[in-house]
């Protein structure tokens, strides 16, 4: 019985012998020893969702409704996005096209609205539609000739120049025909660096200024036509001289000129001519008249074909700048908004 219960003893003696070393070699996962934190390393902390950012260019609620203030935050964008959340054309921007002479300040105020506005280069640009000026068109720099225009100068093989209408109010170009053909004759418009007609986009002031009143001409002389029956006031140091007579003395005009510009005065029968880059309209006394709009490479302006019909005779009136400084242009715009007609 002794030495049943010794082999027993045995037994569970190497049973756990080998359990253990077994156990030892096959579960026991070999354990890498904790990182230490070097001298003075703050513990980690577990990982928290990054504060809410602006996007890039946002800009805080009270400047959001300014247009001045969106444009110096996002810089170039050629339609307000959802940063701005004025209106769509504030009465700041209408104030400003005043200001500048773009439209008129007693003009209808649906008139006023007719506008778009953008952001370029951190400031406000501006353009009214006017008489249906392609504001939101980029330019059109193409020289091929469309099929309207190949059209047109099957019909017209000679013409100076192909209309609007027909070539797209959008080309920098003048087109004509020759022999029946569609030609470039030459380049009337420039782009702006983001692709728009640079001719009829204007920079706003930063601040509009108050609308200029009436009383801005105030001791200005005044020249008096009684002939034709209008007149007009025009800056001090300006001369007046008489111009050279057409149509065999039945059209007759007059130049007032200054430092600022010149401004012609035409009255009596044979006026004629067309208008490529599509009428405008220009403040006088009495309302708005048409007129013929460009302006140029260097800076200066053109208002042509400033007419009204007077009954047994017609008027017209041409003006321009002599530079391209604001002071130049507002000067020419007051003296025109002067004109009256009895």
């Amino acid at each position: 019985m002794f030495h049943t219960m010794s082999q027993g003893v045995k037994l569970v003696l190497v049973f756990c012998i080998v359990v253990t070393v077994v156990g030892c070699t096959s579960t026991t996962v070999p354990q890498s020893s904790p990182t230490q934190k070097p001298t003075g390393q703050i513990a980690p902390t577990v990982p928290q969702p990054p504060p809410t950012q602006k996007p890039a260019g946002q800009i805080a609620n009270p400047a959001s409704t300014d247009p001045w203030a969106y444009c110096a935050a996002v810089g170039t964008i050629d339609t307000p996005d959802g940063r701005y959340t004025g209106a769509k054309l504030p009465d700041s921007i209408i104030q400003g096209m005043v200001q500048q002479g773009i439209v008129a300040a007693d003009a209808p105020k649906e008139f006023q609205q007719n506008a778009v506005w953008r952001c370029m280069d951190n400031s406000v640009w501006v353009c009214h539609f006017g008489a249906n000026l392609p504001c939101q068109e980029k330019a059109d720099t193409a020289q091929v000739p469309t099929a309207g225009m190949e059209d047109h100068c099957k019909t017209n093989p000679t013409a100076d120049s192909i209309p609007a209408a027909v070539t797209g109010r959008a080309t920098v170009y003048e087109w004509g025909c020759k022999d029946g053909k569609p030609q470039v004759i030459k380049q009337v418009f420039k782009s702006d660096s983001q692709g728009y007609l640079a001719d009829f986009w204007y920079k706003l002031s930063l601040t509009p200024a108050a609308t200029p009143t009436q009383n801005a001409t105030e001791g200005w002389p005044t020249y008096t036509n009684d002939q034709a029956g209008f007149s007009l006031q025009y800056p001090p140091g300006w001369s007046q001289a008489g111009l050279p007579a057409q149509n065999n003395g039945a059209l007759q005009g007059v130049a007032l000129q200054g430092t600022e510009g010149v401004i012609e005065l035409y009255w009596g029968v044979g006026f004629g001519g067309g208008c490529p880059e599509g009428y405008q309209t220009i403040k006088a006394a009495q309302g708005e008249l048409p007129t013929c709009y460009t302006k140029n490479d260097n800076g200066t302006e053109r208002w042509e074909q400033i007419s009204k019909d007077l009954g047994k005779i017609g008027f017209s009136a041409r003006a321009y700048t002599n530079n391209s400084t604001p002071a130049s242009r507002e000067a020419i715009l007051q003296a025109i908004s002067t004109l009256t007609f009895r």
